[in-house]
C-alpha cells in the first residue's frame, strides 16, 4: 500500500483543473526531462503527473514507459511528504528495496524527485532523475534541479491557464500560439536570467533578467561578440577570457555546475553571478546548443559581508570594553574596600583625614571614567538605532569653552596645560549638551596624547560659520592614519599605551555632522596636532 497525503482529494480536484494537460508526453516536458538527467548525468529523467491511482510521464528520457501504477511509483513518496525524495541506494531503503522496477528493468538504485506545484500550491506532479547505480546529488545539482522544477511547474500553470482562458473565450487565436505566448511571458517574467545559443554560438534568448544582470540590452548582443560585451570576469575582477565564459564552456560540451563568476556591466559596475551552463543536445546527440541559468548574487554577498564585519566589530567592541571597564571597576573596588578598612580601624590606628579625602577623590575619579565609558556606548547605541535627537538652543560658544576650561584647570592636570583663545562671543544655534561632548571629547584627546605639553583651544567665528580648534603639542598622527581615527573603535595610538574605547571621535564626527557641521585634522608625527570643527551659526 503507498502513501497518500491528507489533502489528496483536494489536489485531485486542482490537478482535474489542468485540463490541457492531458496524459501524453509533450515536447517541452520531454526537453526537461532530458534536461535533468543531463544536469545531473543520470541515464533517466522524467517529468510526470500524478492521478488518483497511476502516474503518467509527461516527459521522460531513458524510459519507454508511458505510465506506472501509483503503487509502484516513487514519486507518490513526494507527494506525501510535501517535499524533494532523495534516494541514494533503493536497496538500502526498506520503503523500496523490493519495488518492481528495483528487482526488475530497469533497475533502478537512486532516486531524486523534486515536486511539482500548482498555484494553490499542491503538488501535482515531480520532476525526477534515476540511476542504475547508487548516487547522490550535489548541492549544485539540487539547485539546479529546484530552478528546473518552478519552471516546469510554471509552464504546467501557463497550460492551465491557457484552458481558463479559452474557456472564457478571451483568447480566440489558435491554441498553440496562445502556449507558445504564455511560454514567451514566462521567460520574460522569470526571476531567473536565460541566455540560450544555438550550435554556432549564436544568441536564440536573452531574456529581461539576464539583460538586468549584465546591463546591457539584448539588440546590442546579436550577432556581435558576445562574451566580449557580456564582460565576463573572474570572481576577483580580472578579465575572464571567452573561452572560459561558462555558456561558451558549455557550447564545448562542457557542464558547468552551480559556478560563481562576475560581470563588469557597461556603466562600470559589478555584479555576481551564480548558475548552471548545459549543453543541449538532438536526440541523435549532435550539439544543439546551449542554456545558461543565472541568479543575481551580489546583495547576498554584500548581506554575508556586513555580517562577518559586523561580527567582527562586535568581537573586537567586546575586547575593548571589556578591558577598558575592568580597570576602573578593579580599581574602584581596591580603594573602596581600603576606604572600609580605613573607617573600620580603631581609632588610634585610623588613616588621616587628608589620605581617606584623597581616596575619596580618587573613586570618584574613577566613577566618572565609568560614567565615561558607559555615556560613549550609550551614544552609540543611540547614532545606531536613529534615536539620538538635537535640542538646538542659542549658545555662546565661547562661554561653553570658558566653562570647560575651568572645570578642566581643576583637575590633575592643572591650569598650566589648557589655554583658551576667545577674544569675543561666537553665538550660535546648537544643541548645547551635545556640543559640550565635542568639546569634551576634543579637550580629553590633546590632553591624553599631548605629552604634558600646553593644549590651546580656540573660539572665533565669521557672521555665517563659528570655528572651534584644540591644538596639542603631542605625538602627532600620520598621514595614512588621520581618516581612520574617525571611525568606530579607532585609536591613533596603542590602547595599552593611552586607553579608551576608540569612540571619542567617532562620536565627535557624528554629532558634529548632526549639527550640518564638520570636523577635521590638521598633523605631523612629532609635531603635535590640530583638530578645527566648524559649525553654521543658523
Amino acid at each position: 500500500m503507498y502513501p497518500v497525503p491528507e489533502n489528496e482529494q483536494e489536489r485531485l480536484r486542482v490537478l482535474r483543473s489542468f485540463a490541457r494537460l492531458g496524459h501524453g508526453p509533450e515536447q517541452e516536458f520531454e526537453a526537461a526531462a532530458a534536461l535533468a538527467a543531463q544536469l545531473c548525468n543520470m541515464p533517466i529523467g522524467i517529468v510526470s503527473v500524478m492521478e488518483e491511482d497511476r502516474e503518467w510521464f509527461k516527459g521522460r528520457v531513458g524510459v519507454n514507459l508511458l505510465s506506472v501504477e501509483r503503487a509502484d511509483s516513487f514519486c507518490t513518496y513526494v507527494l506525501a511528504e510535501d517535499a524533494e525524495v532523495i534516494i541514494p541506494d533503493a536497496l538500502l531503503d526498506e520503503r523500496f528495496a523490493h519495488n518492481r522496477f528495483v528487482v526488475h528493468p530497469p533497475f533502478v538504485r537512486s532516486y531524486a524527485g523534486f515536486p511539482l506545484r500548482s498555484r494553490e500550491g499542491a503538488v501535482v506532479g515531480t520532476l525526477c532523475v534515476l540511476d542504475h547505480a547508487p548516487r547522490t546529488l550535489s548541492p549544485g545539482q539540487r539547485e539546479a534541479l529546484r530552478a528546473l522544477a518552478r519552471q516546469v511547474s510554471a509552464q504546467m500553470e501557463l497550460k492551465r491557464s491557457a484552458a481558463e482562458l479559452a474557456r472564457r473565450e478571451l483568447v480566440r487565436a489558435d491554441s498553440e500560439q496562445v502556449q507558445e505566448e504564455l511560454i514567451r511571458l514566462l521567460v520574460a517574467q522569470s526571476s531567473d536570467g536565460f541566455i540560450v545559443a544555438d550550435e554556432h554560438g549564436v544568441l536564440r534568448l536573452f531574456n529581461p533578467e539576464a539583460e538586468r544582470q549584465h546591463g546591457v540590452s539584448r539588440d546590442a548582443l546579436f550577432h556581435t561578440r558576445w562574451p566580449e560585451v557580456l564582460g565576463f570576469t573572474t570572481a576577483s575582477g580580472d578579465p575572464m577570457p571567452s573561452g572560459d565564459a561558462p555558456l561558451a564552456r558549455a557550447l564545448a560540451g562542457e557542464q558547468v555546475r552551480d559556478s560563481e563568476w562576475a560581470v563588469r556591466r557597461r556603466d562600470g559596475s559589478i555584479r555576481l553571478l551564480n548558475g548552471t551552463a548545459t549543453p543541449l543536445h538532438h536526440p541523435d546527440g549532435r550539439l544543439a546548443g546551449a542554456v545558461l541559468i543565472t541568479r543575481d548574487i551580489t546583495e547576498q554577498r554584500r548581506t554575508e559581508q556586513a555580517l562577518q564585519e559586523a561580527v567582527r566589530m562586535r568581537e573586537e567592541f567586546l575586547s575593548i570594553a571589556s578591558h577598558e571597564l575592568r580597570t576602573p571597576l578593579a580599581t574602584l573596588s581596591l580603594q573602596a574596600t581600603s576606604l572600609l578598612r580605613a573607617f573600620q580601624a580603631p581609632p588610634e590606628l585610623r588613616v588621616p583625614e587628608a589620605r581617606m579625602l584623597k581616596r575619596a577623590e580618587s573613586l570618584k575619579r574613577q566613577v566618572a571614567r565609568l560614567e565615561a565609558l558607559v555615556s560613549g556606548l550609550l551614544d552609540v547605541s543611540r547614532l545606531t538605532s536613529g534615536k539620538l535627537e538635537l535640542q538646538p538652543e542659542e549658545v555662546d560658544l565661547r562661554q561653553l569653552a570658558e566653562d570647560l576650561v575651568e572645570r578642566f584647570s581643576e583637575t590633575a592636570e592643572g591650569p598650566a596645560r589648557l589655554r583658551l583663545d576667545a577674544p569675543l562671543p561666537v553665538v550660535g544655534h546648537w544643541d548645547r549638551l551635545r556640543l559640550e561632548q565635542v568639546l569634551t571629547n576634543l579637550v580629553t584627546n590633546a590632553l591624553r596624547y599631548g605629552r604634558d605639553r600646553p593644549v590651546e583651544v580656540r573660539v572665533e567665528g565669521t557672521p555665517a560659520v563659528a570655528r572651534l580648534q584644540v591644538r596639542d603639542e603631542g605625538i602627532g598622527i600620520a598621514e595614512e592614519a588621520q581618516e581612520r581615527i574617525f571611525g568606530r573603535f579607532e585609536r591613533a595610538a596603542s590602547g595599552r599605551n593611552y586607553g579608551g574605547l576608540g569612540l571619542g571621535l567617532w562620536l565627535t564626527r557624528q554629532l558634529v555632522e548632526a549639527m550640518q557641521g564638520s570636523v577635521s585634522v590638521r598633523s605631523r608625527p612629532g609635531e603635535g596636532s590640530t583638530f578645527t570643527v566648524e559649525l553654521p551659526r543658523h
